[in-house]
């Protein structure tokens, strides 16, 4: 059966959930290395509020408070992020390490985000990508790993919408102001790079640089097709993962964990039997 609810074969899944969790591991190592873990946080004061329905009622609970006011406590939380991160990738069909994955990502990305002073969406790809595979039903996780497609779909078409109904896309020093706007402290601290020299050449031919932003706006456009049709999704694949590149390198943003989501543009299950 090739219909949007046809369940999953278990290798199918299992592997599906490792590639998963492989990342997962690498994000959680990066976190580490760039001190953004919770034991890394100091104990701070200062909370952002300004914050949608979901912060404000996990904050009625008081865990945040709880989780990063004690060294020693969130010290542990992060060894059990770390421990549930390894277990689902070593036993990727056990849902009660998935739920507790689940579980302690969510209470770690709320407390970020509220410690950090920013609302950003940044690992929420981990939150969509993870969440299909909670379910013991394949045909239910058959049906949800569909609708992450979808949604990673919609987070470059839309992206697409944004800068065309905005003009962005029509303006022809746009994504010089990226570059200076979030490189300047680089610019500055490293004068002599490699990098900087790059950057300044860039400055320097201003036509370069907006057909390469005309050129990143098409590659996020062409994400529209996929509503259509799986037949370019290997394709797309590709494409998303050079526009993050772009991203880091033009913009210091480095958006890898939403890029978790594009393995549902991949067919696993292809990819199975051809190894066979």
């Amino acid at each position: 059966m090739n219909s949007i609810v046809s369940p999953f074969e278990v290798h199918e899944r299992r592997k599906i959930v490792r590639f998963i969790f492989g990342t997962i591991i690498f994000i959680e190592i990066y976190l580490l290395l760039s001190n953004t873990l919770l034991h890394q946080f100091q104990q701070p004061v200062f909370k952002y509020l300004d914050l949608d329905i979901t912060y404000y009622l996990f904050h009625t609970t008081r865990i945040h408070s709880f989780l990063i006011g004690n060294h020693i406590i969130s010290m542990a939380f992060d060894y059990a992020l770390f421990g549930f991160s390894i277990l689902c990738f070593l036993h990727p069909l056990k849902r009660v390490y998935l739920i507790g994955f689940y579980s302690f990502f969510f209470c770690y990305l709320i407390t970020r985000n509220t410690y950090a002073l920013s609302h950003d969406h940044l690992f929420h790809g981990v939150i969509f990508a993870v969440f299909p595979f909670l379910f013991r039903s394949n045909i239910t996780a058959k049906f949800l790993w569909e609708f992450v497609r979808y949604i990673h779909l919609f987070v470059f078409s839309s992206a697409f919408f944004w800068k065309l109904f905005r003009g962005s896309c029509f303006e022809y020093n746009h994504l010089e102001s990226i570059i200076k706007l979030n490189l300047t402290s680089y610019l500055i601290e490293n004068p002599k790079s490699i990098y900087t020299d790059l950057y300044t050449w860039l400055f320097l031919h201003p036509d370069i640089l907006y057909t390469l932003w005309v050129l990143a706006i098409a590659m996020e456009a062409l994400f529209i097709i996929g509503f259509f049709t799986k037949k370019y999704d290997l394709k797309l694949f590709y494409i998303g993962i050079s526009l993050h590149i772009c991203f880091y390198f033009f913009a210091d943003a480095l958006y890898f964990p939403i890029l978790i989501m594009s393995f549902s543009l991949l067919n696993f299950n292809r990819s199975i039997k051809k190894n066979e």
